[in-house]
């Protein structure tokens, strides 16, 4: 199918947090990017499912859960799986969208994603690891390109239990959490691509042996989904800059069940508006390059080189190299006269290798 850009949402968390606050009339399942830039295609090996290939170095989106259908008990469990398309790195799991204060907030540029704060839970089969509140552990999973890894969030009790299934094999739970709105959540790095199975249909290894347990597509009701219109037809896609384009024709099948709506982030629409307009000269992207730190005596030398330098010193060591200019020569600073092992966990990258 076409592909649909998502925009990169870190210079544009104001217009996205007014994006997650649904109104009467909006459609409350939405597949929304948070930090990153990501194409969504529809899949062609299931007419209900989409695939997700990340085109920044961490990409994190959410489905929007924002309106339950009053079928569904609020102990209900939720759920729904993920092929793992190329089998790479990426975080899939839970997070919190709800809160001023503890609210999920991931960082492309930091490399931050699901897992790595307080709001969100994850795990990664290409590491073997499980993420929440900045810290991993070693879980017992691991995953290959075609893989599908199931979500499960259990409510039934006084407490949110989080485990997980590779190919339909249970890995135990991997959380336990006090009951909170959580929804759908994936981070993924640059090229890897994601399939997601929302439906009760589309998941291949549905617990149905569990009572009460509800795919995260089918918390909504058909007949309070905007999705549909009551003739039948499409309703427009909303984008950040409420500009409308139409979607496909709906299928018989897609009719009963409404697929995920994709927020188009304003940094895209923008990009795509100027697109005709007077050419630019492509910024180079930043490269790994060593620096020896043992040639500078402050934060403030290292601050006189400039962003660029900074990230490109910082990559070379493979710790994150986000934030602004105080804040990377803050963190590069801070490794001076370390040996790699002693690196803090909370500034390696992602790819970080002792």
């Amino acid at each position: 199918g076409a592909s649909s850009p998502v925009g990169d949402g870190r210079d544009n968390r104001g217009e996205e947090e007014e994006l997650l606050n649904f109104t009467e009339g909006d459609q409350p399942n939405a597949l929304v990017s948070l930090t990153g830039e990501v194409v969504v295609e529809n899949s062609s090996n299931d007419s209900m499912s989409v695939q997700l290939q990340s085109k920044s170095e961490f990409m994190t989106a959410v489905l929007v859960l924002d309106r339950v259908a009053p079928s569904v008990s609020k102990n209900s469990s939720y759920y729904y799986e993920v092929t793992v398309v190329t089998g790479g790195l990426a975080q899939i799991g839970w997070a919190c969208l709800a809160g001023d204060n503890t609210a999920f907030e991931p960082n492309n540029e930091t490399g931050d994603g699901v897992g790595d704060d307080g709001s969100s839970f994850a795990v990664d089969g290409s590491r073997g690891l499980k993420f929440h509140d900045g810290n991993e552990w070693e879980y017992s999973i691991q995953w290959k390109a075609g893989d599908r890894l199931g979500c499960l969030l259990d409510n039934s009790d006084e407490e949110s239990k989080i485990s997980f299934t590779i190919n339909g094999k249970y890995l135990g739970v991997a959380f336990k959490t006090e009951l909170k709105p959580l929804v759908p959540a994936f981070s993924c790095n640059m090229g890897e691509i994601l399939e997601l199975h929302t439906t009760k249909d589309g998941c291949k290894y549905f617990p149905s042996g569990l009572s009460d347990v509800v795919a995260v597509q089918d918390l909504f009701s058909d007949a309070e989904s905007p999705n549909k219109s009551t003739s039948g037809e499409a309703k427009p896609v909303q984008t950040a800059n409420k500009s409308q384009e139409p979607v496909a024709e709906p299928t018989a099948q897609s009719e009963t069940v409404p697929k995920p709506k994709v927020v188009v982030a304003a940094a895209a629409a923008a990009a795509t508006a100027t697109a005709s307009g007077p050419s630019e000269v492509r910024k180079e992207p930043v490269k790994p390059e060593p620096l020896d730190l043992d040639q500078y005596t402050s934060v403030q030398e290292l601050e006189a080189l400039g962003l660029d330098r900074l990230k490109s010193a910082l990559m070379a060591l493979q710790v994150k190299c986000g934030g602004t200019l105080q804040q990377r020569a803050e963190r590069l600073f801070s490794l001076k006269g370390l040996d790699r092992k002693d690196y803090p966990q909370k500034v390696r990258a992602k790819e970080f290798v002792e």
